[in-house]
Parts: C-alpha cells; sequence; structure tokens
C-alpha cells in the first residue's frame, strides 16, 4: 500500500523540515566578522545569534540535523524553525498561558529541579580517577583477567561515577543537615515548612514538585530540591547560557503545544472530503502483497540447504525435513510492507519465484521458508482508508492553518532575517 502522510499534530512546528521557501525583511548588510553574538534573525526586536543557534542545534539529534538541516537550506529551514517557536512563545506569552496553574507547576517544578541539579554537579566539580586507582581495581574485581584498554576504560568510569556520586550524596548530605523542619500533620500555603541559613521555605515554595497525600519523606525531599535551587539562584547558575537555553526550551514547547491543540481544535475534516479523496487517490491506496508461509528452524545451515534442493526437486517438505525439526514449524502471515523491518518478508517478496529459501541466522540457525499461498496487491477498501485519509487531511489542513496565523504573528512582533550571516554557522 502506498504510504500517506499520517501527522495526528502539526508536529511540523517541533521537528520537521517543511517551511516557505521566502524569507521577510532580509538584510543585505555583510558582516564581516562571525561571533557567537553574530545577529541571524531578530524577533520582536530580540536577537537571535549565532551562539542561540548553535545551543539550539546542541539539542536536536544528529539524524535529524543530517536528514533535515544539512547544507545552506537545512540551515536557513531550522533557523525558520527557530523563528517560528520565537512568535508562538511570544504569543503565547501575551495571552497569559505560562499563568495558567497547571503550567505554572510544570514551570516552576522544572526550575526547582534543574538549578538543584546543576548546583550539586557544579560543587562537585571535576572528578579525576589515577592510574594506581585503576590498577588497584583491576586486581580486586578482575584478577586473572587480561587487562586490555577497553577494560582499564571501563573500570576508570566506573571509578569515575562511584566518586562523583559518593561526592554529590557528601554535599548533599551536609544541606540537608543544615535544614530546619518545621513539622506539622498539614500545611497551608504560607505555612513555613523549614529553614535553613536564613532562608524560609514556605509551603507554597515546594508545592510545584511535592506529590498530593506525600510522605513526611517526601516533603524532606522537596525542601531540599526547593534549598538547592535558591543556592543555584545565589551562584547565578539561573543566569547561565546553558540553563537559559534549556529554560526557553521548556516554554517553547509548552507554547507549541498549546498553539496546536488550539489549531487542530479548528481543524473539521468531513465524510464527503475523506469519500472524495479516497475516489480520486483510489488507483494508490492499495493494501499490500501477502502470503501464508511454514517456517522451520535447523540448528545447521546445511541441513536446510539440503532439504531446499529436495523440495526444489519435487518432494514435499514432509518428506525431507527431519521429523523433530517438522514437528515444530509454524505457519506465519507475511506482508510486503514489512520488508524494511522483517528479513522474512524481504525474502519471501523480493525473491517472488522462489517460494522455498533459507535464510541463514546471525547465530548460526537456519529457517527453512515455505510459501503456502500469495496473495497479489489490490486495491485498500474505503473502510480500511478512511482513517488514514483523515489523519493526512487533517494533517494537511492544519499545516496551511498553522502557516496563516504564524504570518500574522510576523506581522504583529515583526521578523527581520540576516540570511547572509548563516554562513557563520559551521
Amino acid at each position: 500500500m502506498k504510504r500517506l502522510l499520517t501527522a495526528a499534530t502539526v508536529i511540523f512546528l517541533i521537528s520537521s523540515c517543511s517551511h516557505s521557501n521566502h524569507s521577510d525583511n532580509v538584510s543585505n548588510k555583510e558582516e564581516k566578522v562571525c561571533t557567537s553574538e553574530t545577529p541571524l534573525a531578530k524577533v520582536d526586536g530580540k536577537t537571535i545569534t549565532v551562539a542561540y543557534y548553535k545551543g539550539i542545534e546542541d539539542t536536536i539529534p544528529e539524524w535529524v540535523i543530517n536528514r533535515y538541516y544539512s547544507g545552506e537550506e537545512g540551515k536557513e529551514n531550522l533557523l525558520k524553525k527557530i523563528i517560528d517557536r520565537q512568535l508562538i512563545l511570544l504569543s503565547a506569552q501575551d495571552e497569559g498561558i505560562f499563568e495558567k496553574p497547571n503550567v505554572k507547576k510544570r514551570i516552576e517544578s522544572f526550575k526547582i529541579r534543574q538549578l538543584a541539579y546543576r548546583y550539586l554537579n557544579s560543587q562537585v566539580g571535576e572528578v579525576k580517577v589515577s592510574d594506581e586507582e585503576v590498577k588497584k581495581a583491576i586486581e580486586k574485581y578482575y584478577k586473572g583477567k587480561k587487562v586490555t584498554p577497553e577494560l582499564e576504560k571501563a573500570v576508570r568510569i566506573n571509578l569515575e561515577a562511584q566518586k562523583f556520586q559518593s561526592k554529590r550524596n557528601e554535599i548533599l548530605k551536609n544541606i540537608e543537615n543544615k535544614i530546619e523542619f518545621k513539622e506539622k500533620k498539614s500545611y497551608k500555603p504560607n505555612d513555613v515548612v523549614a529553614t535553613y541559613n536564613g532562608i524560609t521555605i514556605y509551603y507554597k515554595d515546594i508545592e510545584p514538585i511535592i506529590p498530593k497525600n506525600m510522605p513526611k519523606e517526601r516533603l524532606k525531599e522537596a525542601v531540599t530540591y526547593y534549598v538547592l535551587s535558591k543556592l543555584a539562584q545565589k551562584e547565578g547558575i539561573d543566569k547561565k547560557t546553558d540553563f537559559q537555553l534549556t529554560y526557553n526550551r521548556l516554554l517553547e514547547d509548552l507554547a507549541v503545544k498549546d498553539f496546536e491543540k488550539k489549531i487542530l481544535s479548528k481543524v473539521k475534516v468531513t465524510d464527503k472530503e475523506i469519500k472524495e479523496y479516497y475516489e480520486k487517490h483510489k488507483s494508490e491506496l492499495k493494501t499490500p502483497e501477502r502470503a501464508d508461509i511454514e517456517v522451520f528452524e535447523f540448528s545447521d545451515e546445511n541441513k536446510a540447504k539440503k532439504a531446499l534442493l529436495d523440495i526444489e526437486k519435487g518432494k514435499s517438505p514432509k518428506e525431507v525435513i527431519p521429523k523433530n525439526v517438522y514437528s515444530t514449524g509454524k505457519e506465519w502471515k507475511v506482508t510486503s510492507a514489512d520488508i524494511d523491518r522483517n528479513p522474512v518478508s524481504a525474502l519471501v517478496f523480493k525473491e517472488k519465484n522462489k517460494n522455498v529459501n533459507v535464510l541463514v541466522m546471525p547465530d548460526g540457525r537456519a529457517l527453512l521458508i515455505v510459501v503456502k499461498k500469495r496473495y497479489p496487491a489490490g486495491t485498500l477498501p474505503y473502510g480500511d482508508a478512511y482513517s488514514q485519509i483523515k489523519r493526512m487531511l487533517t494533517s494537511e489542513k492544519a499545516r496551511k492553518l498553522a502557516e496563516k496565523e504564524i504570518e500574522k504573528l510576523k506581522e504583529k512582533y515583526g521578523v527581520k532575517i540576516f540570511k547572509e550571516n548563516l554562513k557563520c554557522v559551521e
């Protein structure tokens, strides 16, 4: 069956490469020197720099970069993506989305936990393991085993992780010991839960990171996280670029999710539209080829191939396959749609003229595959195609509507692109 576009959401705003090719208010001024602060675009007066672009790029999996954002066109697409997300973020802020109780709680929880982890890690610092320590560990735990570079590397990594965790726990314990708790059976938002070196922690401060009906231990854990986050702020960790990038990414994700939800709520696809699409594209909507097969597992490749030769000479599988193997035969149904995922399907449908074949497995086993019946591709029934067509039409309508909304946001907030400066992005 020919694949259909089936996106359930307007996901192109998060990870795809679909964009229009025009750029607004493009500046032709050449930037002589490339720096991390070289501007790539301005959105509502806020500059998107090379450093910000690269920071976003670093959060995207390499395979996505290679597939969608490589080359000059790919760089333009990613910059447009960053601009779109910034526009949606500005709109969300103006609409007060981040002040909604459930959204606000999620943001505060994220900030507290992220800052707590970052503060702890910053206090641990760099952990070093000496060659002597590695040697002693190998002698203790791998006595008599051949010492290879790979083993030494694995032991070093393990020792570094242990040292890091030990030091981290020590710092955490010292902080916990200085926290004075004000224990009560229940708390109201303005009740004092604990104090730490002049820092007063109210129940409302830790509400974002505590579950309902929490045990006493979880309350203390939440207070500790909060104290760590305050210490992080004192150290200025919340102002550092890497935290700001992560924090802004969260806000953008929340804004885009809300934007997509609103877009999809406006999209309607009728049964008439689905039927019309089906009738127009019926010839493209195919069921995959199918086959009923029987699979026999041999422990020896040569025995499987001998059985194959005998069957090709006209003998029946029952005659040539050993009884202990024949009794374990399994009947399968395979389709051509699984060719890329299933090696058995690939063998059956790529070699259509052969109804008996052998597939050798990586572990040395061999599968004797016997095709009992083949079913040709056919037209996909309307009922089976209905959901797929609806998803495809919904996605397409949503994409077009989203693009219109983005254009409105560009007019509202203003966008200026310095396309020529993309040469500064390596």
